[in-house]
């Protein structure tokens, strides 16, 4: 991160005989270009394990894409946030060959996949980790095919693509990730979210972090409460901005029974009200740490109670059901001549 725009060929040089460096961070800088001195100096670090080349202006010619695939220790490559754009076959042939490669970053690149590059990355079975969000990302059935093969994977993050509709082998791929831990599907043109979609959900039991926000999901039905409530590791669930309308007592409910979720967040829905009964039951949310309602339109106070952390929030539903179980009353006597509309007066009254 020190914005260095050039390195001299001498620093490429120098860099070139250090045949023993495990990891090179070269992030966050301004090098738009690397040369091919550069290039050809990281082909010889042959015992680099880690490589970051993220958060610059670059893109990888074909030199670069070859150098990329004599470093064959590599496991770790950071490549997100630079202008690669669509990546050339060769370059999608190295990424293939890269057996030892468990963690891959290439988001927010303007690229899409073809189906030589979803074959490529279905040869890299080692892969825990995929970040491929904020791209032109479409998945074909090659890719759904491609990400089937990736038992290992823990990280699999696709928000901000253009995805759309998935098919019932998509969602079958989906569910068969057992070992996913965090899922990022936020903003990815989905258009509802099927039964066969929540039963793969459900499916994903080491799952400790899912977000599907930014789709039109709408309500949570049946199975997807019982998917949610499959999901007994989560820890933060964010469902914002997914044109909800109303969450009724019965998917509070569900939600409540994820003894480990930390952080909900249901931001920018269309949800109106919130049922008062039911919170009162002991052992509801017990490690929610927050809960995110803002941009709903809701009562201030209730908002505000938010806002102010979950107990808060809780504590002002109790206050308010007990506020409606048992409104407040003042005794008021009457007195009067007779005759003078003491009856009339209270018949008027109830």
């Amino acid at each position: 991160g020190n914005r260095i725009a050039v390195i001299p060929i001498e620093g490429w040089v120098a860099l070139s005989r250090l045949v023993e460096l495990s990891g090179l961070d070269l992030q966050k800088n301004d090098l738009a270009t690397i040369p091919a001195e550069g290039w050809n100096a990281i082909g010889k670090l042959v015992g680099l394990e880690k490589l970051d080349l993220s958060g610059n202006r670059m893109t990888i010619p074909s030199l670069g894409w070859n150098a990329l695939g004599q470093v064959s220790q590599l496991s770790r490559l950071y490549l997100e946030r630079n202008n690669i754009g669509d990546i050339p076959p060769e370059g999608w042939h190295v990424l293939g060959q890269m057996k030892n490669l468990w963690s891959l970053f290439l988001s927010h690149n303007g690229m899409a996949i073809p189906d030589i590059g979803w074959e490529a990355l279905g040869q890299m079975v080692n892969l825990k980790c995929l970040w491929i969000s904020e791209n032109r990302i479409e998945i074909s059935a090659r890719g759904w095919d491609a990400l089937g093969r990736l038992e290992k994977l823990e990280i699999l993050a696709l928000s901000d693509n253009p995805i759309g509709h998935i098919p019932e082998a998509g969602w079958a791929t989906l569910g068969g990730l057992a070992k996913l831990k965090k899922f990022y599907f936020g903003s990815t043109s989905l258009k509802a979210l099927p039964a066969e979609g929540w039963e793969a959900l459900g499916r994903l039991a080491e799952l400790e972090e899912l977000s599907l926000s930014g789709n039109h999901i709408g309500s949570i039905e049946e199975e997807g409460r019982t998917a949610l409530s499959q999901l007994s590791k989560l820890k933060k669930l964010s469902i914002a901005r997914s044109e909800i309308t109303t969450i009724p007592a019965i998917e509070w409910e569900a939600l409540s029974r994820l003894g480990n979720l930390e952080e909900l967040n249901l931001s920018d829905n269309r949800i109106s009200e919130i049922p008062l009964e039911g919170w009162e039951q002991h052992g509801r949310f017990p490690k929610l740490t927050s809960l995110d309602l803002s941009g709903n339109p809701l009562p201030e106070d209730l908002l505000v109670a938010a806002t102010r952390g979950p107990g808060s929030f809780f504590e002002y539903l109790e206050a308010a059901r007990l506020r409606t179980a048992h409104p407040r009353t003042v005794k008021l006597m009457l007195l009067g001549e007779p005759a003078s509309g003491k009856t009339t007066l209270v018949e008027a009254l109830s």
